[in-house]
């Protein structure tokens, strides 16, 4: 038996009180069906209800197992009313203590475990597997009964496009693959029974390395389910009895075994018309036993209709296509690369990203048939740049012409970087930035675009007597660095007119 301590300021016990308390003791019994030799939550904990200082949050301390709730207030209820919310707190319970006591390497204090999406993830799913329902918090802003904290039915948050640095926000990435699961198994249990079996591994990080730690978490779970016990022979090379659903359940959030494949190719800008168009890439690829092949996808002229050509692998580590030779002079072909998985999937592209169904990055692009007749490179330029225009408001990060100095997200390590140091005209100097800082040892925030937009026009181009013109332009777009401040949030847009008027 769990004995859960009241702290009450009233003769009575309230709704606010009475809630943790027997959801408390429903996770705790839950729990205890997959860890039934785990015993370090198996002792009174305190829980503190109609706690103030803050609203609309509940929390976990390690530190003699207390769970906080806080008055209602800021348009929220009190959050003790949600059982979920209370089973979500105890989530934190539980992977930090079994984390502690079975991880070697864990951080001293309060933290209990590293990476603090899984923490925020986990605790979501042990929420979600309880109530059987992928909405978390639903009804928890006052008078707004559809309202929720996280939910799990939407459109999958994806890695690494999703991972903005914030570990509620990061710890939906990999909670969703697990929902994911559940619905390719059709069965909590048997999800839950894969998932609390990974814990003996205790896959962790710190922040920052999600993308190690979440394919360290697909591993794992397959291991799992090749264990003998569950009808595998503990040789995932060969197959384990639910691979194509645990596969695909994380591939839904970008999660895949070749992940960190390291994947290098030098873009192709420009082919010669009727000739077919000869891409190379160098591949070293974890988990090799898991890699088909090497492909290309490739577009013409943005029609949509994507198709597949076959790399091969014609030395060491370099593989060789060609997207054929049908294209008319005047042309722009599309094409990412990608490492194929033997279930079909591509789990790593060129431009990373590149290859997802729902916005998906930029591919890279041929100009097929066309003559270069004018080239900026900035060094030496052809024409009046505008760097500011009607409209802009932008305190700082304007757009200036200038060499380019780095920034990164550790400018102590000149690690994470969020602005290149180089350009790309080679022999070049100079480059469009918004707004160099001072050196490469300042913070990221320093002369970043802030509080509105920044234009960069380019002088007006006579495109008279020319055939099917076309501009292509490099650039280099960070909008959801790790180490943002608001990550995620900015966008690049490209406008062109016939008049200046016109956009």
């Amino acid at each position: 038996m769990i004995r859960t301590q009241f702290l009450s300021t009233v003769g009575e016990f309230s709704a606010e009180e009475v809630t943790p308390y027997l959801h408390t003791n429903i996770i705790h019994d839950y729990m205890k069906g997959f860890f039934p030799t785990f015993t370090s939550l198996d002792d009174q904990i305190t829980i503190n209800v109609e706690q103030t200082g803050m609203t609309c949050n509940a929390t976990f301390s390690w530190a003699g197992n207390t769970m906080n709730h806080f008055v209602e207030g800021g348009g929220c209820y009190s959050l003790a009313l949600l059982p979920d919310v209370t089973y979500h707190e105890y989530g934190h319970g539980i992977t930090g203590n079994f984390y502690w006591e079975y991880e070697t390497g864990v951080p001293p204090g309060d933290q209990r475990l590293n990476n603090g999406a899984i923490g925020e993830g986990y605790s979501d799913l042990w929420a979600i597997a309880i109530t059987e329902d992928p909405i978390y918090g639903e009804g928890w802003q006052i008078g707004v009964p559809t309202s929720s904290i996280r939910r799990y039915d939407l459109a999958p948050k994806v890695y690494p496009q999703d991972l903005v640095g914030q570990v509620h926000n990061d710890g939906e990435i990999i909670c969703g693959a697990w929902w994911a699961l559940r619905e390719n198994l059709n069965s909590i249990p048997d999800m839950m029974a894969l998932h609390t079996e990974t814990y003996w591994a205790t896959p962790d990080g710190p922040n920052g390395t999600e993308g190690v730690v979440y394919t360290d978490i697909l591993e794992e779970t397959l291991l799992v389910d090749d264990a003998p016990a569950n009808g595998g022979d503990n040789d995932i090379t060969n197959g384990t009895p639910n691979d194509s659903l645990i596969i695909d359940a994380f591939q839904q959030h970008g999660i895949t075994l070749m992940a960190f494949a390291d994947l290098d190719h030098t873009p192709v800008i420009a082919s010669t018309f009727a000739s077919p168009i000869t891409i190379s890439a160098q591949a070293v690829v974890p988990n090799a036993w898991a890699l088909n092949n090497l492909v290309i996808y490739y577009d013409v002229n943005s029609a949509g209709n994507w198709q597949k050509a076959d790399m091969t692998l014609t030395s060491g580590i370099t593989y060789e296509g060609e997207i054929p030779a049908h294209v008319s002079p005047g042309t722009i072909v599309s094409y990412y690369i990608g490492l194929e998985d033997i279930f079909g999937n591509i789990s790593s592209a060129l431009p990373a990203g590149a290859e997802n169904a729902a916005d998906p990055n930029l591919p890279y692009f041929v100009m097929v048939g066309f003559t270069s007749m004018d080239i900026e490179d900035f060094d030496t330029q052809q024409g009046n740049w505008k760097t500011v225009v009607p409209g802009d408001n932008a305190t700082t990060g304007t757009w200036e012409i200038n060499l380019p100095i780095a920034s990164y997200g550790d400018p102590t390590n000149q690690i994470n970087i969020c602005q290149p140091g180089t350009q790309v005209t080679s022999g070049g100097f100079a480059c469009a930035v918004t707004e160099n800082a001072s050196n490469a040892q300042t913070s990221i925030g320093t002369n970043d675009v802030d509080a509105g937009k920044t234009t960069l026009e380019t002088p007006a181009l006579d495109l008279t007597g020319y055939n099917e013109p076309a501009i292509s332009y490099f650039r280099w777009f960070v909008n959801a660095h790790a180490n943002s401040a608001n990550p995620g949030q900015d966008y690049w847009q490209v406008y062109i007119s016939n008049d200046n008027s016109n956009w």
